[in-house]
């Protein structure tokens, strides 16, 4: 029974996963993940890529964080709008809060 839920979720959430792509591809915009352990430079590769990248393109971050604002105030202070999703310890984000997210940044 534990693996037939798990398999409904699993399928929910790549539902959700299809709509977010095709706003993604309505809106001609890509998403990229970043992901990486506390402290690896994430936030560090984002701020390159940004100052690389912001006089030709769009941008919008959705920053996930355990527990803190510090990397949304980060991209904040680069004049990048920025939604912070704090996970409350979760190791991952899931494709609702993608899309929920992605609505306030397009």
């Amino acid at each position: 029974m534990e693996i037939k839920v798990y398999h409904q979720i699993m399928d929910w959430n790549e539902d959700v996963a299809d709509q977010v792509k095709e706003t993604l591809h309505q809106h001609h915009t890509i998403l990229i993940n970043i992901m990486g352990s506390p402290g690896a430079g994430k936030t560090s590769v984002l701020k390159t890529l940004i100052q690389h990248l912001k006089k030709d393109y769009s941008i919008g971050v959705i920053e996930g964080d355990i527990t803190t604002d510090i990397d949304a105030k980060t991209i904040h202070d680069l004049n990048i709008p920025c939604v912070e999703l704090n996970t409350d310890g979760a190791c991952h984000i899931e494709a609702m809060s993608v899309q929920k997210f992605f609505r306030s940044l397009i």
